[in-house]
């Protein structure tokens, strides 16, 4: 563990270098991550002009809701999304031949070798939604409720990991997935709406086989105190679940994968 931290900051600082090289694309990609989300914002407060809910959600709700998606997935772009999407040209190109053979895991190298720090912008923008709106709902959670939501919140971003980390997976037995991350991305955007909307077996599918659920409608309900601690053990163990089985699969993957030396 320690070895990969250290290595990590040697990643961090790499990164930093080389977006200190560009500074004005760094900005501009700063603030137009930053900026998309508050058009999302724009279209809740558009909705909430002509009804006071949607779906039992408040616009305070719907406020934090938003935001939590956005943080989420903000953290995960930073950490590893443009990771992960290099992978299938790693299998085709080889240049998965020098991860392999190093000291170290080969998912953390493939999955955490380039942070990108202009996503900053996307989280920092989420986290203030997640303020403006607790402050439109006039109250403070409390401790605990604050406490769930940050757990809740750790467990939507390994939920969001695992799964994308599965599908590209893929790519050792594949040819191309890209399509797969596309498609997987148009899916998660749904993870940003609450959960509610949806009904019989679409419900049961956004929370029990795409657990979608766990990546923010639940975390906001745990922060304004509404949710179940049943669902909190449930978005733990699907956490857990789904991480173990990635990096199961990933080490099938490696086990199968033949050199592009070979």
């Amino acid at each position: 563990m320690i070895r990969h931290l250290r290595l990590y900051r040697v990643f961090l600082e790499n990164c930093f270098v080389r977006e200190a090289e560009f500074r004005a694309n760094f900005w501009a990609n700063l603030v137009t991550n930053a900026g998309w989300l508050f058009f999302f914002v724009a279209f809740i407060k558009v909705v909430y002009l002509h009804t006071p809910r949607v779906a039992g959600w408040t616009e305070p709700e719907a406020m934090v809701l938003t935001g939590t998606f956005g943080l989420v997935q903000g953290i995960f772009s930073i950490v590893a999304y443009q990771n992960l999407s290099r992978f299938p040209e790693m299998i085709r190109l080889g240049t998965l031949d020098f991860v392999i053979t190093k000291p170290v895991s080969s998912l953390f190298l493939v999955s955490m070798r380039y942070v990108k720090l202009d996503s900053i912008g996307s989280a920092v923008g989420a986290a203030v939604v997640v303020g403006y709106g607790l402050r439109m709902g006039g109250t403070l959670p409390a401790a605990p409720s604050v406490l769930a939501y940050l757990w809740m919140a750790a467990c939507a971003l390994v939920i969001y990991f695992s799964v994308y980390t599965l599908l590209m997976t893929l790519a050792f037995w594949l040819v191309r997935v890209e399509n797969l991350a596309v498609l997987s991305d148009v899916v998660f955007q749904a993870g940003r709406y609450p959960v509610d909307i949806f009904h019989g077996w679409v419900w049961r599918l956004f929370v029990y086989a795409i657990p979608l659920a766990f990546v923010a409608s639940f975390p906001a309900r745990a922060l304004f105190g509404k949710l179940e601690p049943g669902w909190m053990v449930l978005g733990t163990a699907l956490a857990a679940g789904l991480f173990i089985a990635s990096l199961l699969f990933w080490r099938v993957g490696v086990r199968s994968y033949a050199s592009a030396s070979s």
